[in-house]
């Protein structure tokens, strides 16, 4: 009777151990890596790089003048962003953990902004291939891939100014937050002028 009661102990005590060791192997699956801005941002980035190379296979042959245009600033606007986006990824890494942890949702927006462009992009080519812009007057596919591009813009400048507030509300100490400030300047990481040339490029 000792015997199995003994016997019946040490296989409940086993089992105890094994499951909190696999309790303590999921744990450590779900919290040993936490995405880092440079990871999140990382991702918007190689996004935008696919956009582009997704777009160098459009034909420019039978373009009309402003998708044509429109095609150039949007092949464009990673190298626009590429460095802003990188130096803003850089700056999250010396905040806090809780202002990255505020900061996420934002940058989450950034990588969601950057894979909508490939639906666009690709609608914007079909559209080519189907011969649909060769036309001077605007269609779905260029205001499809013109928004698409304007949500990119706009999310990496609320990530700009948003970095920039968390550095100088604690962040960072003041002198830091300082530097921070002046390198982070939405005019200097993103530059707005690329605003103008997308209106232009269709004629607004």
């Amino acid at each position: 009777m000792s015997d199995r009661r003994t016997s019946g102990q040490a296989r409940l005590w086993a089992s105890g151990i094994t499951l909190a060791a696999a309790a303590a192997a999921m744990i450590g699956i779900g919290t040993a890596h936490a995405d880092t801005p440079d990871d999140v941002i990382g991702q918007a980035i190689s996004d935008l790089n696919q956009s582009t190379t997704l777009l160098d296979t459009a034909s420019t042959a039978d373009l009309g003048t402003r998708a044509a245009e429109l095609l150039s600033n949007s092949e464009e606007l990673p190298a626009q962003l590429d460095t802003g986006l990188t130096q803003i990824a850089s700056f999250q890494d010396q905040l806090s953990a809780s202002d990255q942890a505020l900061l996420v949702s934002i940058d989450e927006q950034l990588v969601t902004a950057a894979q909508n462009l490939l639906p666009a992009d690709q609608g914007f080519i079909t559209a080519d291939q189907a011969g649909d812009l060769s036309g001077s007057g605007l269609t779905s596919a260029d205001w499809t891939l013109f928004g698409a591009d304007l949500n990119v813009l706009g999310t990496a400048l609320y990530a700009d100014g948003a970095t920039v507030f968390a550095a100088l509300t604690g962040g960072l100490d003041l002198s830091s937050a300082a530097d921070l400030a002046s390198s982070l300047d939405p005019a200097a990481a993103v530059d707005p002028s690329i605003f103008a040339d997308l209106f232009s490029s269709i004629g607004l």
